[in-house]
């Protein structure tokens, strides 16, 4: 008997060892804890200022592999004062009013005479371009594509209600392209607003610097219809980015007069369409009409 209790105590012993052992272990886990905690919000404002510059470095990289500038229109040119067309378009709509305010391609309005109509003499685009890149990105050209000449409308002329320009803060940067040549280069539009001499296209953009660039393009013997980009150098790299063509289009048309400036019917866009006689229009040295007729 004497030896079974010494085995009874023995074992007592040992449970309350390993219990004195749990309750240590449970305590040194919980200090264990409390430390990784404390150095954690000590490491907080560390961690996260690492994450926000890697988020930081990553979009870096995104806009560094994005197109070196963003495009929208500008507002120093809305377009040329004259249309003309081979369609019926102007005997189809004779006397109907004329919505400056609207948005429809059938019916008498801007979106109208840019669906149905092509530009007369000289076409073009103003666009708000914005630097994106790190490093300075150059604008250098442009480059006419899928280009298709025939002879000119003759059809019908328009003139379209007066709406001028638009203006800007800054002068814009202007260039003029004859289409019908058979390397189209870059050069100064005139205070006449016609072609000039070969001028260079440098303009350097800077990141977040932004310029108003207007391009004219003229036609003076055929009616070509075009596409046309932005030719720009960033990091090593050409870029190509689109110059949007009017009324949401990526094609241009323009049009030159006929060889005798004459047309079979005319009309003048003023609160309708209105025809008129072909003797209200007058010529000048360079083929441009000018409506002299009474005004509606």
């Amino acid at each position: 008997m004497e030896a079974n209790e010494i085995s009874r105590r023995s074992a007592q012993e040992q449970r309350e060892i390993g219990q004195g052992g749990l309750r240590i272990g449970r305590i040194s886990a919980l200090i264990a804890a409390v430390a990784c905690v404390a150095t954690a919000v000590q490491a907080g404002p560390a961690i996260l200022d690492y994450l926000r510059e890697r988020n930081k470095d990553k979009q870096e990289e995104k806009v560094e592999k994005g197109p070196p500038v963003t495009i929208s229109s500008g507002e120093s040119y809305y377009g040329p004062g004259w249309f003309a067309t081979d369609s019926d378009q102007g005997a189809k709509h004779e006397g109907a009013p004329f919505d400056q305010g609207a948005t429809s391609t059938d019916t008498p309005s801007f979106g109208w005479l840019w669906t149905h109509w092509s530009a007369l003499n000289s076409t073009g685009s103003s666009v708000n371009v914005v630097g994106k890149h790190k490093n300075t990105v150059l604008i250098q050209g442009v480059e006419i594509s899928n280009l298709k000449c025939s002879e000119p409308a003759r059809s019908s002329v328009i003139r379209n209600p007066p709406i001028g320009d638009g203006g800007s803060f800054e002068e814009p940067a202007h260039w003029a392209f004859n289409v019908e040549a058979a390397r189209p280069v870059p050069r100064a539009l005139t205070e006449n607003d016609l072609v000039g001499d070969p001028k260079p296209m440098d303009l350097a953009l800077d990141q977040g610097d932004q310029r108003e660039v207007v391009i004219r393009f003229f036609a003076s013997k055929k009616a070509c219809s075009f596409e046309a980009h932005l030719i720009i150098s960033s990091n090593g790299k050409k870029h190509k980015e689109r110059l949007p063509a009017p009324w949401g289009s990526n094609v241009f048309r323009v049009t030159a007069p006929p060889p005798d400036l004459s047309y079979t019917n005319t009309f003048v866009a003023g609160d309708s369409v209105m025809r008129v006689p072909a003797d209200h229009i007058t010529w000048d040295d360079h083929n441009r009409p000018e409506y002299i007729g009474p005004i509606s």
